[in-house]
């Protein structure tokens, strides 16, 4: 795989990752004030 692709693959998981991150960090207060 050329390092090209690579790159922007590499960008998007990333955001990819803190997004669920966030999300779940957001459910738990979410649960936390329930």
């Amino acid at each position: 795989m050329p390092v090209e692709l690579l790159v922007p693959v590499a960008i998007f998981a990333l955001g990819v990752a803190v997004a669920i991150h966030l999300a779940g960090m957001g459910i738990d207060r979410i649960v936390d004030k329930k």
